[in-house]
């Protein structure tokens, strides 16, 4: 039986996907080629000025340089960022509870009977459960009884984690050339230059994705089916803590008052290991690395804290490099903070998104978690014009940016969208049809695996200190904002070249 438990657990803001375009493209073209002769795109002496807006462009002022193409006619599902919390906050028919020490699991029927709680049922979190209300109680009466009990170390409620969708353009793409050169973010980065001094491309490497599952699977059909561009990729054994089972497939998340499901957790896989050079839609930045899948997010698109906390222990313990955590929160919580800090302690370097809520001034804008844990690199999105997205959250705690684009909407140059462009699924949920292919997605959730599989990149260099790792991404990064730090854009922007330089190898 499913060990989820533990109290009080904060709202999780799943920091996704601002766009995607249905249906995909799946391109079986000519592979795609490393030049010779390249150059970094590194416009840091350009004269595009950073783009820190509170709101998206919308005059032709800020618009400039950017052409958004011909959208009349086409179908836009705008998603408000905030519909998520108004639709689940936190779990009614339980609450997360931390023991002291000494406190064994043979007392929890006496102290359910003594609390009025229908069952204590222990996570796999030592000391931690996950209590049941029993007849006529609320969860929040029995947090109050918890809180006040002198065998408990602290008590919680257990808030859902969701993403934060802003909007998805329904509007078929038209291309019949490789996918690669359509992957700006990647040239942005200095992905190829990175490549060249760096052939080992990550091997050696694990990255726990913990997200909503992965289409890993040897099976003829979904969801036990592997995702295109997943084929050479390797896979190590994951968890499902939303089923309890060892079988973390990507099985969707629906978007909010559509009929469509997303493979979010595929999609940010695909950017970290799809293949190169297997004339498959488009490539992943580290594809040699091996990706752990662990399910922590529901076919609703909604998590438990406490699904997550386990999830990052679960990594910590199976041999994780790299936590990759595309997905965030409004609050804090225990057993959240707790879980981060075990798997940092065990020298693992964890990746999360900033959030996509900084459009909407009741939340401040502010870095969600555990993204904003100092044991965390915080990572915020840019636009194609190199600025921080205004969907991106910001603040003190921002550490870099990588980027994801303002919205797919946007046309800017030769068929590419400011948007990333990599492989999943899409679910039509009215007739059940999947399908499979390339998508232009937005967010800080899919700013979050190039950072994380950067540092696969460095780490299979031999650079494993977590402290080293971040004064390298730091002192590499590229300025988008004001020199040095700033509270939009932490550091700068990632920059592989320059990160493979700095540690000399050539």
């Amino acid at each position: 039986m499913r060990k989820y438990l533990t109290l009080f657990v904060l709202t999780v803001f799943f920091s996704v996907i601002a766009v995607l375009s249905l249906p995909p493209i799946i391109n079986d073209g000519e592979e795609p080629q490393i030049s010779d002769e390249w150059e970094p795109n590194l416009p840091v002496n350009e004269t595009i000025s950073p783009f820190l807006p509170d709101e998206p462009p919308n005059n032709e002022e800020e618009t400039e340089g950017i052409d958004k193409g011909n959208t009349t006619g086409e179908e836009v599902l705008e998603i408000p960022m905030g519909l998520y919390a108004s639709l689940r906050r936190y779990a009614s028919d339980h609450i997360l509870v931390k023991f002291k020490k000494g406190f064994e699991e043979e007392f929890f029927p006496l102290v359910a009977a003594a609390s009025g709680a229908s069952l204590i049922e222990p996570m796999s979190i030592e000391r931690v459960a996950k209590v049941y209300v029993g007849e006529e109680q609320s969860v929040e009466s029995l947090l109050n009884k918890f809180r006040e009990s002198r065998i408990v170390e602290w008590a919680e409620l257990d808030y859902y984690a969701f993403p934060a969708i802003a909007g998805v353009l329904l509007r078929p793409e038209d291309i019949n050339d490789p996918l690669y050169p359509l992957q700006w973010h990647l040239k942005r980065i200095g992905f190829e230059e990175a490549l060249r001094r760096n052939p080992s491309a990550g091997e050696g490497i694990t990255i726990a994705v913990i997200d909503t599952g992965v289409s890993y699977g040897d099976g003829n059909s979904f969801p036990s089916m592997k995702a295109p561009d997943l084929e050479t990729a390797k896979f190590v054994n994951g968890w499902d803590f939303v089923d309890n089972d060892p079988f973390p497939y990507d099985e969707g998340s629906l978007i909010p008052e559509s009929i469509y499901s997303i493979g979010h957790g595929t999609f940010v896989a695909t950017e970290i290991a799809a293949g190169l050079g297997n004339g498959l839609a488009g490539v992943g930045i580290s594809p040699n690395v091996s990706i752990m899948p662990i399910r922590v997010l529901d076919t609703d698109g909604f998590g438990l804290y406490s699904w997550i906390a386990e999830g990052i222990r679960y990594a910590a313990d199976h041999g994780a490099d790299v936590i990759n955590l595309s997905l965030g929160g409004l609050s804090s919580s225990q057993v959240l903070q707790e879980a981060v800090i075990y798997a940092y302690n065990k020298g693992i370097t964890l990746v999360a998104a900033a959030g996509n809520l900084a459009t909407k001034p009741e939340f401040n804008g502010d870095v969600l978690y555990p993204a904003k844990y100092p044991q965390v690199i915080a990572v915020g999105a840019t636009s194609y014009r190199g600025g921080r997205a205004s969907y991106s959250n910001y603040g003190p705690n921002i550490f870099i940016t990588a980027p994801a684009g303002e919205t797919s909407s946007s046309i800017v140059d030769n068929n590419k969208r400011d948007a990333v462009l990599s492989v999943t699924f899409v679910i039509d949920t009215t007739t059940g049809e999947v399908t499979y292919g390339a998508f232009w997605f937005n967010g800080t959730s899919f700013a979050t695996p190039q950072v994380s599989a950067a540092v696969a990149l460095i780490r299979a260099l031999g650079v494993t200190d977590n402290e080293a790792i971040k004064l390298m991404l730091r002192e590499t990064a590229i300025d988008r904002g004001l020199a040095g730090f700033d509270e939009h854009t932490g550091h700068g922007e990632l920059n592989l070249e320059r990160l493979h330089k700095g540690i000399g190898f050539n």
